[in-house]
């Protein structure tokens, strides 16, 4: 079971660093929002692909869960493309250095998502 944990937080971890990392070149952290369902899907993916056999109760959830998240995550990242930056996060930024606000972001923003 710890082995599912660990996994599933190091893959999480590991797409949140890069999302990150592309906030800090975009200067934007707004689309994180649209990684919320797909978060889920990371954790599953990863959790699932350590288990020997998936039987047919846990495949009928990661497909359930799969198609919440992408719902999900294709809303939120349409309302992003649509309305732009969120105004929660400039407010949250403002009087910020860049470097002030990456790190920052890194952990209210990204660190706050992925726990």
């Amino acid at each position: 079971m710890i082995d599912l944990i660990i996994t599933g937080s190091t893959a999480l971890a590991s797409v949140l660093l890069i999302l990150w990392l592309l906030s800090i070149v975009t200067g934007t952290v707004s689309f994180i929002d649209a990684f919320w369902g797909t978060g889920f899907l990371v954790v599953a993916g990863a959790a699932a692909y350590q288990l020997p056999e998936i039987g047919e109760r846990q495949f009928l959830a990661l497909i359930l869960l799969f198609l919440w998240g992408a719902r999900l995550s294709l809303y939120l990242l349409k309302r992003y493309f649509e309305l732009g930056e969120d105004p929660r996060y400039i407010k949250m930024t403002s009087g910020k250095s860049a470097i002030q606000r990456h790190f920052f972001t890194a952990w209210f923003v990204f660190g706050l998502q992925g726990f």
